[in-house]
């Protein structure tokens, strides 16, 4: 964190994507490549 209320901390950030193959299908294949994905996420900040 580089300012605000938590500077100095570290945050750490988990993910968690449920059946990944199916949402990203085909999208490695593309020229553009996986623009997006959606799940469970958390943000852990530690002094």
């Amino acid at each position: 964190m580089v300012d605000g209320r938590y500077k100095g901390a570290n945050a750490t950030s988990t993910f968690l994507l449920g059946n990944l193959q199916s949402t990203l299908n085909d999208s490695c294949d593309t020229a553009t490549g996986v623009t997006s994905v959606s799940g469970l996420s958390t943000l852990v900040i530690t002094p």
